[in-house]
């Protein structure tokens, strides 16, 4: 009881500004700690739609309108309205959570370069669809593995793909005998000691339920969840829904991730650059990475230049550490910094080759997602210019520029003033 008034009276504190928004049709109800944050509205409203006919069209379930989203201006507002401690929050990175038939996730405001949101957003309301078809039986691995696992169906048809650094952490742990059990995920993945002990937890459970929707795709999941939700052991439901004895299963997912993150994390390992002896860290600028010699003397003077202004000179400096060597000329960071050098210029035909090189490796990365789109809004490729705009809105939709280029692609005058006045402010 002390804890949910302390709860109830975070919540007042951290939404003293309340103005909720709803979507067109009810169904979606979502309200801001700041009201500068509610340019998140339209987009949740669009995300929520899609998620909607993928992630509750696989589980078969739709939660009860209206679905309550809360989004908070600051780690201290989301532990005000939660069970969670600060020192949990800032631990494990904790963006967001699901509880009492709400959502509850930080603004990408409140970080530098923002976090994929959209992805975050959809990982809560996956919670919300277990919690309903299993009867709120799910033990915590079997909900977070789930989350993860469709976290990303509305952009993408299979489980996500797995990523190198976590590749390396989880063969790590199994070839150490060190991974997380599901029992110490209990009560939640929030409250493990360390942000690698969550990223490991994590990582197993996403692999974990992976290996049975490979196996029997989302039929199988919806058999799982069923199982538990009739009162069958959660291991043994995943076991049943895989097709054998969960030790059976646990053998067989810890010889399949060995065999698929060996050439991972070899390739990985290898992109781990030394500077001159010393840690890519140590370089202090974007082009660390690069092997020592008169390229990156060149690479670092053009950067140098472009943060005082020399646009131009810039430019040129770059351009002769791209012809230093075919390593220079076809590295990322750099095509991603001349490119945009290109842009600033009006030189469009010449930035979307670069910035088209750049996002094969940094997709999500919202500032170079807002300058690709912008050069192929300008190349006259509108469809993925939206696209890749659009990749930047779901990570950092507080980047002015993304809306004064949807503003003119917008086909609708609602879409246009309301990207317009977002391009004003």
């Amino acid at each position: 009881a002390q804890q949910a008034l302390r709860i109830v009276d975070g919540t007042l504190e951290a939404l003293r500004q309340n103005a909720p928004q709803r979507s067109d049709d009810g169904s979606i109800e979502v309200t801001f700690a700041d009201q500068r944050d509610a340019v998140l509205a339209p987009y949740l409203f669009e995300l929520l739609e899609i998620t909607r006919a993928t992630v509750g069209a696989a589980l078969d379930v739709q939660p009860p309108p209206p679905l309550r989203y809360e989004i908070f201006d600051a780690p201290e507002s989301l532990s005000l309205a939660t069970p969670l401690e600060l020192k949990a929050v800032y631990t494990t990175g904790t963006v967001g959570l699901c509880k009492y038939h709400k959502v509850m996730q930080l603004s990408p405001r409140t970080m530098l370069h923002g976090y994929q949101w959209a992805d975050t957003a959809v990982h809560e309301y996956t919670h919300l669809l277990v919690t309903i078809r299993s009867k709120d039986r799910a033990p915590v691995w079997l909900q977070e593995g789930l989350a993860k696992l469709y976290e990303q169906r509305w952009r993408s048809d299979g489980p996500p793909s797995l990523d190198p650094a976590r590749a390396k952490l989880l063969r790590d742990a199994i070839v150490s005998d060190s991974l997380i059990t599901l029992e110490q995920m209990h009560p939640s993945i929030a409250l493990l000691p360390s942000q690698e002990d969550a990223a490991l937890a994590y990582t197993e459970v996403q692999t974990m339920l992976g290996m049975v929707w490979r196996r029997g795709d989302d039929a199988a999941i919806r058999a799982m969840l069923d199982d538990v939700a009739a009162g069958v052991a959660p291991k043994q439901a995943l076991a049943n829904a895989w097709g054998g004895t969960f030790e059976d299963f646990m053998a067989a997912w810890k010889r399949e991730m060995l065999r698929r993150t060996e050439g991972m994390v070899a390739a990985f390992e290898a992109t781990q650059f030394k500077v001159d002896g010393a840690s890519p860290e140590s370089g202090k600028d974007v082009f660390s990475h690069l092997e020592g010699g008169r390229g990156r003397q060149l690479a670092r003077l053009g950067l140098m230049l472009a943060t005082r202004g020399h646009t131009g000179a810039a430019t040129v400096e770059f351009e002769r550490a791209r012809a230093a060597s075919t390593t220079l000329r076809d590295d990322p960071v750099l095509a991603r910094e001349l490119g945009r050098l290109y842009l600033k210029q009006a030189r469009g035909d010449e930035a979307l080759p670069l910035l088209e090189r750049a996002s094969r490796t940094q997709r999500w990365r919202a500032s170079l997602a807002a300058d690709h789109g912008r050069a192929l809004r300008l190349s006259g490729a509108l469809t993925r210019a939206r696209e890749r705009l659009m990749d930047a809105i779901w990570v950092n939709p507080f980047i002015p520029g993304i809306h004064c280029d949807l503003a003119a692609l917008a086909t609708d005058p609602e879409t246009r003033a309301r990207e317009q006045r977002q391009c004003n402010e």
